[in-house]
């Protein structure tokens, strides 16, 4: 049984075993994405675990950490890589496309805003989204997984690990 109290301004702190800081969501603090159970998060784990083949820290962001979510809102997990391994990761993927070609815009939009998509990924991440929309049915409408530069446009907290 969790007991928590509410932070004050008052000297003493805050009453019960702990407090959550303003802002803090329950969820955030359990460490588990909102809507999800803790089997279902331990399968996911396991998920990028076994699959993934691109080095980096696997987190849920976006609604289901702030806790805005909506009816089956998607889930948002990122695989955050650092500069040099984007970059490594672009050049990889994008050696020489022609001048002006749809691949040539993909690649610079993925250098832009520091998101590479699970379907434009190598190895691809679409498998992965698609082997953890099945764990989670219902719970959701989609499933998200891309590569994230750490400190690009697209690496914003709060974050929940994936362990």
């Amino acid at each position: 049984m969790y007991k928590f109290g509410i932070m004050t301004d008052m000297t003493g702190g805050s009453l019960g075993m702990f407090a959550l800081r303003p802002g803090t969501r329950w969820n955030q603090l359990v460490r588990l994405p909102e809507g999800l159970t803790k089997s279902q998060f331990s399968e996911v784990g396991s998920v990028f675990k076994s699959q993934l083949k691109t080095e980096g820290n696997v987190v849920v962001q976006g609604s289901r950490v702030t806790g805005n979510i909506t009816g089956g809102s998607d889930i948002d997990f990122a695989v955050r890589v650092t500069p040099e391994t984007f970059d490594r990761l672009i050049a990889a993927r994008w050696k020489n496309p022609n001048p002006g070609s749809q691949n040539e815009a993909t690649r610079d939009h993925a250098m832009k805003t520091g998101k590479i998509t699970a379907g434009d990924a190598r190895p691809k991440l679409s498998p992965i989204s698609e082997q953890i929309s099945k764990i989670l049915g219902d719970n959701v409408d989609h499933v998200d997984v891309s590569i994230i530069k750490i400190g690009g446009e697209f690496d914003n907290g709060p974050f929940i690990n994936v362990k």
